[in-house]
């Protein structure tokens, strides 16, 4: 493998969108990416100022150059997790997630 000279290959410059979620991105994030239909798909991580987390789907034909879709990828039916439970009271818990959450 060889480290392409040009990264990183998506910088939060790229992302243009009038998605209310996304005018102030502050950075993007670990994409995961997959081919599928013979082109390479990202699923980005993108935050805002507000340090609000969404994802945005990125394509691309030759793996270098990628077109970002204008508004973040909606995540439904993911269970709601009651705020301000740290990851010491939730651990081994099976109804809520180890993670902290911020009020």
């Amino acid at each position: 493998m060889i480290r392409y000279p040009k990264n990183p290959v998506i910088t939060r410059r790229d992302l243009m969108s009038q998605d209310p979620a996304l005018i102030d991105v502050s950075s993007i994030f670990n994409p995961g990416g997959v081919m599928h239909e013979s082109k390479f798909l990202l699923l980005l991580r993108v935050q805002n100022r507000a340090r609000e987390t969404f994802f945005v789907k990125a394509l691309s034909s030759d793996g270098l150059t990628f077109e970002l879709d204008d508004h973040h990828v909606p995540i439904t039916n993911y269970p709601a997790v009651p705020t301000g439970f740290t990851t010491s009271m939730t651990r081994g818990s099976p109804d809520i997630p180890e993670m902290i959450l911020m009020t």
